[in-house]
């Protein structure tokens, strides 16, 4: 399915250098931005080893065609360097070492999230090394609703922006 929809972005934007947004900006009908989320992306990679290079591909290509992918991974070298060059965003939630901060952000060694549930630390800006922040998450309802409750948002998201979404 992704495949299938990478392809025929990719042949629509030859015209527009390749570029999602350009085409948007030149266009009247626009291409909605897809984003595909995998969690546990080092449990599914182990499942599936034969996976890893076609998923490279498309961290490394499916971007400039609208198609994001956000991924999560319960350890810390649960996705390779070679995939996470891929990226530019990270978000980390509390890691069991507290070393592994700076070898994922590069950041400056005092900027380590308080050991409290939720908390975490995210890059604000690309191109400045130094610009992380700590913040704090909540829940957005009691654990046995929380999925009624983000089918509700996404319906909710869907009717407001009149688009579509694929499951």
């Amino acid at each position: 399915m992704i495949d299938g929809e990478l392809q025929s972005r990719k042949e629509l934007l030859t015209n527009y250098n390749g570029s999602y947004e350009t085409y948007n900006k030149q266009n009247e009908e626009k291409l909605h931005l897809i984003v595909v989320v995998i969690n546990n992306y080092d449990i599914f990679i182990q499942s599936m080893p034969r996976a890893t290079e076609r998923m490279n591909e498309f961290f490394r290509d499916a971007p400039k065609c609208g198609i994001i992918f956000v991924i999560s991974s319960n350890e810390s070298g649960g996705v390779s360097s070679r995939i996470l060059s891929n990226f530019n965003h990270y978000i980390l939630m509390q890691l069991a070492d507290d070393g592994n901060y700076r070898s994922f952000t590069n950041c400056r060694r005092g900027l380590i999230p308080k050991k409290t549930k939720g908390r975490g630390i995210c890059k604000l800006d690309p191109t400045n090394a130094d610009s992380y922040c700590e913040f704090q998450t909540a829940f957005i309802d009691t654990e046995e609703n929380e999925y009624k409750t983000i089918r509700n948002f996404a319906k909710r998201s869907v009717d407001y922006y009149k688009c579509k979404v694929k499951q």
